[in-house]
């Protein structure tokens, strides 16, 4: 009745041809069943340069989501990643994601409904490793390297908190002595006084 084409093993059903049921309620043409006997659902493996191992294009002014993953993470061993992308290196333009984005809207975006945090980085220990680095596109852009659109009028919600441990919590390194770390303009002309930086320490004790 389904028209359902169904793969089994020793186990269980494998794989779904058809009206296969979904957890989201609609109906997906293939569905692929892991059990104890599943190493890994699709594996890819190329011997040729420049192959892809997955592609999904869509026509023009169409709605389309290349990609969904859906993680009920709400037990104890709910733990697995949504996406997990391991390159052990190679060349110096290597990278574990690479997006390029034309035209409006953003290349990425990230919405945290949580108290944790929307993006986690951990760096390794190595020596000048880096938890990001911006690089502009060439030496005539236009635009900001990073920009911070901060709306939260709490004062306990800062646009940027640095905690370290170590003696340097912040550091600026020029490699032009003609521009300058810091550049501050300010053009505002009106009847109170323009501020480019302003600290207020009201401490009685002998901190500073």
């Amino acid at each position: 009745n389904t028209q359902t084409l169904i793969l089994y093993d020793t186990g269980a059903e494998v794989i779904k041809f058809g009206t296969a049921s979904a957890t989201d309620g609609n109906t997906t043409a293939v569905k692929l069943s892991l059990n104890t006997n599943t190493l890994a659902g699709i594996q890819i493996d190329s011997a040729t340069t420049g192959t892809l191992g997955m592609r999904m294009d869509s026509s023009s002014n169409v709605v389309f989501n290349g990609l969904r993953i859906a993680l009920t993470n709400t037990g104890t061993s709910n733990s697995g990643y949504g996406i997990y992308v391991e390159n052990d290196g190679g060349a110096s333009t290597s990278y574990c994601i690479d997006v390029s984005k034309s035209g409006a809207g953003s290349a990425v975006r990230i919405i945290s409904t949580s108290s944790a945090d929307a993006i986690a980085i951990t760096v390794s220990t190595a020596t000048g490793a880096r938890a990001m680095t911006l690089t502009g596109g060439s030496s005539t852009r236009t635009v900001s390297l990073l920009k911070l659109d901060d709306v939260a009028t709490s004062s306990s919600a800062p646009a940027i908190e640095i905690i370290s441990a170590s003696p340097t919590a912040f550091k600026i390194t020029d490699t032009d002595a003609n521009v300058g770390c810091v550049d501050i303009d300010v053009n505002a002309n009106s009847a109170s006084n323009a501020i480019g930086i302003k600290i207020a320490v009201d401490n009685a004790g002998a901190g500073s």
